[in-house]
């Protein structure tokens, strides 16, 4: 097939909520950039790309002060790329180059293939009446189940 029947894809800004099971954790959310139909095929995350300063702060919030030394996400500047262990399994997100609306940014792929990652649409409800604890979806009115992941709804 041609590049013109598979175009590169275009990126947009976009919102991401870093999942997770342990409801005494405060949901995690940060700006970065997607495209459409970015999701990782075998886990269903979304596969988020972030600038320098918010894969900084993501590092942040991950590397808490008791963490092993090895389960932190690092930078390696040489590379260009932070690198996370987990698992037995090494993850070395490299920087790369997306461009939008003629500007380019310099991005960093940070949790795909291991980060519950979930793009917050643009369908997102800005009155809260419910919020899902696991993918962090609102709900405009109270509801016993999440209608985007299925799980049961805090009220």
């Amino acid at each position: 097939m041609s590049d013109a029947e598979h175009p590169e894809p275009e990126f947009y800004e976009a919102r991401f909520i870093k999942n997770t099971q342990d409801k005494t954790l405060e949901a995690e959310i940060y700006e970065g950039f997607s495209y459409g139909g970015n999701i990782d095929e075998t886990t269903g995350f979304a596969l988020p790309y972030f600038t320098k300063e918010v894969s900084e702060e993501i590092a942040g919030n991950h590397n808490f002060p008791k963490l092993p030394e090895h389960m932190c996400i690092r930078y390696d500047e040489a590379k260009d790329s932070y690198q996370y262990s987990f698992n037995g399994g090494t993850f070395d997100w490299e920087g790369e180059d997306i461009e939008i609306e003629g500007m380019t940014f310099h991005v960093y792929p940070i949790g795909h293939g291991i980060f519950p990652w979930g793009e917050i649409t643009k369908s997102w409800i800005p009155v809260i009446r419910s919020q899902c604890p696991y993918c962090g979806w609102e709900h405009p009115e109270a509801r016993d189940t999440c209608d985007e992941c299925g799980h049961e709804v805090s009220l």
